[in-house]
């Protein structure tokens, strides 16, 4: 079990705070922009940084403790770490880098030597153990850097970004292969990207970071259906909004203000502050004011027009109204529309098409 609860400061301008729990056999991936904190709490988790508060262990065994004054040193640190250029030895080759960790172990030469071809014929490299890196194709690379990580056994394995610098058709090949690795694996594995659609294939369980903190974490299906930041929400196709009920209505109905503009919700019942999601789908787009039953019609102008794939068939409108929202038409009804940007139009939608959430 790898537990953590750290604090640490980048100058003035950055504060990490996270704290979280994860038991071995399970991959934990971490989502977010760059710059939100995810590489941070690798190095952190690496002995490369020290917190400057609190506290990790990992199976009951103290790797940090600011209380104590205690940081256990990188090289004593059951870790395997896959750098995101994967950081081989250029001049080194194939069996030498994955061997290496090994050998800075102090692991007896043929006992080094046995563990290394094994790892090698895993990852089918064995009929590249002679060339050096720049040999190698992209995915070659990749695979040598995560065999070198888990040569050593290590209970804990960190990725960052692993499959970043491959090129997209490499990495569909390869995405598959390490999903099979990290789940063969028995610690506890970390893995960082910036993708969602990345997060959803890898992570059993998923992080959202945003500015340093953790914003939400939960399975995968939790995170698609009730996303608790804008990043998310965007990929899952959602219009997000956090608030709070500012007044009550007969019907079952609420008042419910966000920094951008009040909606009319569902009544949330058992809570004030809230997120309230909603589709894209249940939006509808007009020229003139709708005549119908909607609580929530806003006005503005069509921001972008963005086709969905794979044919275009459906269309993604961007309104800047307040708050902003995104619809989604179908081709003809924008042609019918004459939707463009800069018109001016009106986006309604009923309070039974919101769903709200704590």
């Amino acid at each position: 079990m790898l537990r953590l609860d750290v604090v640490r400061r980048l100058g003035d301008a950055f504060e990490l705070r996270a704290a979280l729990e994860l038991a071995r056999g399970g991959t934990l991936v971490l989502l977010g922009e760059s710059g939100s904190g995810k590489t941070t709490l690798l190095r952190l988790l690496a002995g490369l940084l020290a917190p400057d508060q609190g506290r990790i262990e990992l199976d009951g065994a103290t790797w940090a403790d600011t209380a104590s004054g205690f940081g256990l040193e990188p090289s004593a640190r059951s870790v395997g770490y896959v750098f995101q250029d994967y950081a081989l030895f250029p001049h080194l080759s194939v069996a030498e880098n994955v061997g290496f960790g090994l050998r800075a172990a102090g692991v007896g030469r043929g006992e080094a030597r046995r563990r290394t071809a094994a790892v090698l014929e895993r990852f089918g490299l064995a009929s590249l153990a002679g060339r050096r890196p720049a040999a190698l194709s992209g995915g070659q690379q990749q695979r040598a850097a995560v065999a070198r990580a888990l040569v050593l056994e290590p209970a804990l394995l960190l990725l960052d970004e692993p499959l970043s610098a491959l090129d997209l058709a490499t990495r569909r090949q390869v995405r598959g292969e390490l999903r099979d690795i990290l789940r063969e694996h028995a610690g506890v594995s970390l893995y960082v990207t910036h993708q969602p659609m990345e997060a959803l294939v890898f992570g059993e369980r998923i992080a959202v970071m945003a500015g340093g903190r953790i914003a939400q974490v939960g399975a995968a299906d939790e995170i698609l259906r009730r996303p608790r930041s804008a990043y998310v929400a965007e990929f899952v196709g959602l219009n997000l909004f956090g608030g709070r009920v500012v007044r009550r209505e007969p019907g079952g109905l609420a008042r419910f203000r966000t920094a951008l503009g009040e909606l009319v919700v569902a009544d949330p019942v058992d809570a004030d502050d809230a997120f309230v999601a909603v589709s894209p789908h249940a939006i509808t787009v007009s020229r003139e004011p709708p005549a119908g039953s909607a609580q929530n019609v806003f006005a503005g102008v069509v921001r972008e027009l963005v086709p969905e794939p794979p044919l275009g068939e459906r269309v993604r409108v961007v309104l800047a109204t307040e708050p902003a929202l995104v619809a989604e038409v179908t081709r003809g009804a924008v042609e019918s529309l004459g939707l463009a940007p800069g018109v001016r139009v009106y986006a309604a939608f009923k309070a039974t098409g919101i769903t709200p959430y704590r």
